[in-house]
């Protein structure tokens, strides 16, 4: 296995669900009228990995952008590494709007002490169905 394909369906084995702390992915599943695919073309990096997200739903798809975010995806892609998101479960489910997990407690209580520096990049929008992206407390 290569180092860019390191985040695949064997690595990732059950559910995945975080970028650190929490995913938040808005309106990506829950609803059937949602068209991630769309909205992944919309966004998708021109370089980078996808994770594949095996869930009792049906599989999940998101590109990472580590160009524009890579200490954010360095800390998600050792922790998928380290099987940590395995076996979560999406703790908060608001149908049409978001979904959210990765808490090993399970109620979103839960998580890392990391401190993740805030990466933004006026390329990264939250504004379409199937965005992904990490909660975190303030900066650090």
């Amino acid at each position: 296995m290569s180092a860019t394909n390191a985040v695949n369906e064997e690595s990732i084995g059950g559910l995945i669900l975080s970028l650190m702390n929490y995913v938040l992915i808005g309106a990506l599943i829950c609803t059937a009228s949602i068209n991630a695919a769309e909205a992944a073309k919309s966004q998708a990096p021109e370089t980078g990995r996808t994770v594949v997200v095996e869930t009792n739903k049906g599989v999940i798809k998101f590109a990472l952008y580590e160009k524009d975010a890579p200490i954010t995806t360095k800390n998600f892609v050792g922790l998928v590494e380290k099987k940590f998101y395995d076996g979560l479960k999406f703790h908060r489910v608001v149908p049409g709007f978001v979904i959210q997990g990765g808490d090993p407690k399970g109620d979103g209580t839960g998580g890392s002490d990391a401190k993740i520096k805030l990466e933004v990049s006026p390329k990264l929008k939250h504004d379409a169905a199937g965005v992904v992206a990490m909660a975190r407390s303030q900066n650090p």
